[in-house]
């Protein structure tokens, strides 16, 4: 930043014409002109527009990552939770601008029911979930339900996010309860 303020007094005195001579010495140990400062604020001010756009496309697409990394981590939570109580973990997903996915279990005799919901919002604003066929490029089916079962295995199923930007972020979990993340960012 102190050197473009460095850049910006300088070309204000190159279009001042001012000088490094005797006479204009004392001028310019006295401050700035108005000209040199509106220069100054003129650059300033473009650089700051520029920055803002990149930081709003930076955390609309770092939002998108978080959501969608934070979905596939409760998806392996719930596999690593069906093997190792024996019962069956569901993920039910409602697609939309309000979407939330709600994470449960059926009580047992030795653990309760479990029912967890999630909701879009909480990831950062314009995430939603969207179902559409072949969300990750391999033809999977979009599932609002995704079933663990006790040995850990899964249907094969893709969960969409996209954000207001157009980036998309595709959730898919294969038949041996794997699951992947494909990002398309904008």
């Amino acid at each position: 930043m102190l050197s473009v303020l460095i850049i910006g007094i300088s070309f204000a005195f190159w279009l001042t014409g001012d000088g490094m001579n005797s006479a204009s010495y004392k001028k310019w140990n006295h401050g700035f002109t108005l000209l040199e400062l509106m220069i100054v604020l003129a650059i300033i001010g473009v650089m700051s527009t520029v920055a803002s756009y990149s930081w709003l496309r930076y955390v609309h697409n770092a939002d998108l990552k978080a959501a969608a990394r934070d979905i596939a981590s409760d998806f392996q939570n719930c596999k690593a939770k069906s093997i190792s109580e024996s019962r069956d973990y569901q993920i039910s997903f409602t697609a939309g601008t309000g979407g939330r996915y709600t994470i449960s279990a059926p009580a047992t005799t030795s653990h309760a029911a479990v029912s967890t919901t999630k909701l879009s919002e909480a990831f950062g604003s314009g995430i939603q979930i969207v179902f559409e066929s072949g969300c990750n490029g391999y033809g999977a089916a979009p599932m609002n339900v995704i079933i663990f079962e006790t040995r850990g295995t899964s249907k094969f199923g893709c969960v969409k996010l996209t954000n207001t930007r157009g980036s998309s972020a595709s959730i898919t979990t294969n038949i041996t309860g794997k699951t992947y993340i494909t990002f398309a960012m904008q």
